[in-house]
């Protein structure tokens, strides 16, 4: 069976414009249903000026609707104050609280440090201020929506405030990691396995195969180190970042200083670093601010004044404490989703290269689960068709009209509600259930019997229940349709139209006497023959004569008539 082509509209494309087979300048571009999301917008810490933007210059700004950046690292959000004040971009820009406090902060010293010329700049600090209006938050687990875009965030690790985005468009559901960790630290929880399983998930993959070091392990080496460093009188270098590892190795060296070692300077060489401890709930008792001092990272080797070249004496020992996931904790975190698609961003080439194979493999020879992997280089588009199903809930039976107002939101539709109201009539009887049979089918000629609560009973026109209970009979039925209801909004005539009248007492009639046995005359007279008498009903009136040899027969006469004033009663409008 070949396969259906999907639409234009069921594609789902992501393409990577930064971060690609590549570290830096994370920017990934959805499309799908007519609308289309921007996930990070940073830049890449090896370039400089529009070199290091994401490859912008490939889609029309104006047409994004929704801009998400799930943390405050400069390869995610570096490019946000030049995409928000020098483009057409007029959608709206979501981040966390933390996110957004920190990230005012850290693009100003970039603005600072920045070793080019001004015409170069990407933007300036007036561009980096005005951009924070145009920054929206939103809180962890928090469901919104734009455009109708579904959106909520997942706490992710990595940094403060870092989140992992869930998108949902039209029932498709995509999970954006950002940079996250799976492992939990001093001073940040790990990363959540969201509890709703996506169809997509975009995932980062820095470490590709790598295993990291335990935690407590790589935390004892630290200590131990430090230790010994300090036990020789020598004077500890630990170059880590200013934000995120900075805080978790203060935590660990608060620990070392209390437990083993006393009387020692803490000293931390980074201007951001005192403003944006501010910003974290720590109090670390030996933290100074005096002393400060300038460490030469080179040269290498010093003369003295004798001529004598002295090496620099120091140990050098690298401990990761990096907050990316291994590839353990990618394997187990993609285990727990189980999504059918996994695009790989924001890892080296190579190294994405063996996390994809190695994820082929573990999912080769499972018949349960089957995962496709993606690795997109930059511009490079991943394509997936999601048709959806389109289901529908049935009200009422076959052939039955249901009428209502479905509305239509975005990508949701509102529930086709009915309601229901079931009448209950009981008459007196006493006779037999097999005379109230007989009868029954005389009138209707289709009965059904039933038995509800042990109880004999009958239904008749498809609609009608007949409950035999002791000295009378119970009718139950549904009232179907707008005629019914009584809330019904409609213009009916104060008059029964006699047509209508005559048409539908013409086939009662013939229900009752037979067909051959009813005829119209002059269109006001309704002729009804039975064993070679005959009684003529006048619609107008509603009285009825026997014609000449048939004038005994009153049981004919009263039959009639009696027929013909109760549908009248029935059929006639209610004020």
């Amino acid at each position: 069976m070949s396969a259906i082509p999907a639409e234009e509209s069921d594609q789902l494309l992501i393409r990577p414009l930064g971060a690609g087979q590549e570290v830096g300048r994370s920017c990934i571009i959805l499309e799908f249903k007519g609308r289309k999301i921007m996930l990070d917008c940073g830049i890449h810490p090896g370039l400089e000026g529009m070199d290091a933007l994401p490859y912008i210059d490939l889609i029309d700004p104006a047409e994004i609707d929704l801009l998400l950046i799930s943390h405050f690292h400069l390869d995610h959000c570096g490019a946000l104050p030049w995409f928000l004040q020098k483009t057409s971009f007029k959608g709206r820009t979501f981040m966390t609280h933390a996110t957004k406090a920190i990230y005012r902060w850290l693009l100003s010293d970039y603005v600072k440090v920045s070793n080019i010329s001004a015409d170069d700049m990407l933007y300036t600090e007036t561009d980096l201020e005005e951009s924070m209006d145009k920054i929206e938050t939103i809180n962890f687990h928090e469901v919104k929506e734009v455009a109708g875009i579904k959106f909520w965030c997942y706490h992710a690790g990595h940094v403060l405030g870092a989140a992992m985005f869930m998108i949902e468009i039209a029932g498709v559901k995509l999970l954006y990691t950002g940079d996250f960790s799976r492992q939990e630290d001093r001073h940040l929880m790990a990363a959540e396995i969201p509890n709703i399983k996506p169809d997509i998930l975009i995932i980062e993959s820095t470490y590709g195969t790598h295993i990291h070091e335990k935690r407590e392990e790589r935390e004892a080496r630290f200590c131990n180190t430090v230790h010994d460093i300090v036990n020789r009188g020598g004077r500890g270098l630990i170059p880590v970042f200013a934000l995120g590892r900075a805080q978790e190795l203060l935590l660990i060296l608060g620990i070392c200083v209390n437990d083993q070692l006393y009387n020692i300077l803490l000293i931390y060489n980074e201007p951001n670093m005192k403003k944006l401890m501010d910003k974290y709930p720590f109090l670390l008792l030996n933290l100074r601010e005096k002393n400060k001092l300038h460490i030469m990272s080179e040269p290498e080797e010093i003369t003295t004044m004798s001529g004598q070249k002295l090496p620099l004496k120091m140990s050098v020992d690298y401990i990761s404490f990096s907050a990316h996931t291994d590839y353990q904790q990618t394997s187990e975190f993609i285990r727990a989703l189980k999504p059918p698609h996994v695009i790989l961003v924001h890892g080296e080439q190579n190294e994405m290269a063996r996390l994809k194979a190695a994820l082929i493999r573990e999912y080769e020879d499972n018949d349960e689960v089957h995962i496709e992997v993606h690795n997109p280089r930059n511009t490079e588009a991943v394509t997936l068709n999601f048709r959806g199903e389109k289901l529908a809930k049935v009200k009422g039976y076959a052939g039955y009209c249901v009428e209502g107002t479905l509305a239509k939101v975005s990508y949701n539709y509102t529930d086709l509600a009915m309601s229901t109201v079931k009448q209950t009539q009981a008459i007196p009887y006493t006779g037999p259930f097999n005379l109230l049979y007989y009868q029954l089918q005389k009138l209707t000629g289709d009965v059904e019997e039933l038995e509800i609560q042990e109880k004999p009973a009958l239904k008749v026109f498809k609609n009608i229940t007949v409950i035999q209970e002791p000295g009378m009979v119970v009718l139950e039925h549904l009232l179907l349709g707008r005629r019914n209801s009584r809330c019904a909004v409609q213009k009916v005539s104060k008059k029964l139209e006699m047509h209508v009248y005559s048409k539908r007492l013409e086939i009662m009639l013939q229900d009752i006497f037979g067909e051959d046995c009813v005829s119209v005359k002059d269109g006001s007279v309704l002729s009804v023959t039975v064993d070679g008498k005959t009684a003529n009903l006048n619609l107008e009136t509603r009285t009825v004569e026997c014609e000449e040899g048939s004038e005994d027969d009153e049981s004919l006469r009263e039959m009639v008539e009696l027929a013909a004033q109760r549908l009248y009663e029935a059929l006639t409008p209610v004020h």
